[in-house]
């Protein structure tokens, strides 16, 4: 009985699971495209080289691909916030329309919400992460004055962390 009920509560507790990763299943795709889509509308061309620019730690991408749908969702649901994080800072600069950039953060902010419902675990944050986000915004953004070019660079290493992001 001991056995059956704990088979029981195992089955209930993996389709919850599956219900509420539904949205990463269903949704996440057609968000990202949307976000995808503002961003390139947002600046027009990924013209601008990309010098200069902090390397990802890869290694994070790998291992995500091969982990479990919870471990993604966290890990996605990180990129998510730190990516919002930075465009949290001077945007007084941006050549971008603001009703463009408010939805793409609208939309950016809807993922992350999403995300949030297929995690039944939370974990520790990646420290590494946070570093590549932190270095972005110094060695780009702080450096460069938070300035259009800096926006653009920005626009183009969050446009290829969304594609990446798809893929998982």
């Amino acid at each position: 009985m001991k056995c059956l009920l704990v088979c029981l509560f195992l089955t209930l507790c993996s389709q919850s699971l599956s219900l509420n990763c539904r949205w990463l299943d269903q949704k996440f795709k057609e968000t990202n495209a949307i976000c995808l889509g503002l961003l390139h509308i947002m600046g027009g061309d990924f013209t601008e080289e990309m010098r200069n620019i902090p390397a990802f730690p890869e290694g994070l991408y790998t291992q995500t691909s091969n982990a479990a749908g919870d471990d993604k969702a966290w890990f996605m649901l990180q990129v998510l916030e730190e990516i919002l994080e930075l465009f949290n800072e001077d945007l007084d600069s941006v050549t971008w329309e603001e009703i463009r950039l408010e939805h793409f953060l609208s939309v950016l902010d809807t993922q992350k919400e999403g995300l949030k419902s297929c995690i039944v675990t939370k974990k520790k944050k990646s420290k590494k992460l946070q570093m590549y986000f932190k270095r972005l915004e110094n060695h780009i953004l702080k450096e460069m004055d938070y300035s259009a070019k800096a926006w653009e660079l920005i626009r183009k290493v969050v446009r290829r962390h969304l594609n990446r992001l798809d893929v998982i």
